[in-house]
């Protein structure tokens, strides 16, 4: 029962994480308000649980970040991509975006694209995400391979939620797009955002159903070691409200009252984030059955 969609988003191994990926949930909803028919797939969580409890973990691991070749492991790879871009051809997409979300996810997006394109030349793939890159300096020689092989028709780089909005809507010039000239949300932007679609992820797959959210971006710290202070130069927060009823609205939908937020810093503005604790507060004291 498969359906056709114009758009897939994929996440990639590997990344070890028991929580969803968020990226291509809130992608997803972007897509929808677009106009678009939107599939996603947790590709990453789906064959975390094989990739960790293989006879050869530690050598597939190393070839996920490596690339590194042992004996035991290529059947298990082979099939894993032969799958993933079976899973995402069986909805017929004309394009296909893949989240990197870490340097681990590298080359199993190399491989797909290359699984993808044989299996159908004209498919439309995208990339973004942190991983893009070797660092958060934005040292690109991976990306420059794909493209010269032609695996890539586009890609974003930085905060996308914006600009991949732009482009679904066939805008010309779109901010990040196949550049670095990428804008930082600011605070409005933030709070504007729709709310993540994780309508495609199956829960049975995680050991524990987490909700992952992300309440600001960036950091007010300038701590020298840390990676944010590169990427992002400004500190933009949603307010406590808006977080709250985000909680409340997926909480809802999914039945699930456990969320994993991704901020660097999610108390950066101490009036929000105690705005929020207090809905938190109010709300628990008037649902203790919840």
């Amino acid at each position: 029962n498969i359906m056709h969609k114009d758009l897939v988003l994929v996440t990639v191994p590997f990344t070890e994480t028991e929580i969803p990926l968020y990226a291509i949930a809130q992608l997803k909803t972007i897509a929808l308000d677009a106009g678009w028919s939107c599939a996603t797939i947790d590709l990453n969580n789906y064959y975390l649980p094989a990739l960790t409890e293989h006879l050869h973990s530690t050598r597939l691991v190393d070839w996920f970040y490596n690339e590194t070749y042992h004996p035991g492991i290529e059947k298990f790879l082979l099939d894993m991509i032969d799958d993933m871009s079976n899973k995402i051809l069986a909805h017929s997409p004309h394009v296909v975006g893949i989240s990197l979300f870490t340097y681990g996810c590298q080359i199993a997006t190399k491989y797909l694209c290359i699984s993808l394109k044989q299996k159908n030349p004209d498919i439309e793939i995208i990339l973004g995400g942190s991983g893009l890159f070797e660092n958060v300096g934005g040292e690109r020689s991976y990306l420059d391979s794909l493209l010269d092989m032609e695996l890539v028709d586009h890609y974003f780089v930085g905060d996308a939620e914006i600009a991949f909005k732009d482009w679904l809507e066939g805008k010309s010039e779109v901010a990040g797009l196949n550049n670095t000239n990428w804008k930082e949300l600011t605070n409005t932007d933030l709070n504007n955002i729709p709310y993540a679609n994780f309508d495609d992820y199956d829960w049975n797959m995680y050991k524990t159903p987490v909700i992952p959210m992300t309440a600001s971006r960036g950091c007010i710290r300038r701590c020298k070691f840390c990676n944010d202070i590169v990427h992002w130069k400004l500190f933009s927060f949603r307010t406590g409200q808006n977080i709250f009823d985000e909680m409340i609205y997926q909480k809802n939908k999914y039945d699930i009252n456990h969320f994993s937020f991704t901020d660097a810093l999610i108390n950066g503005n101490v009036k929000e984030f105690r705005a929020l604790c207090a809905l938190l507060a109010d709300y628990n004291s008037a649902n203790q059955q919840d």
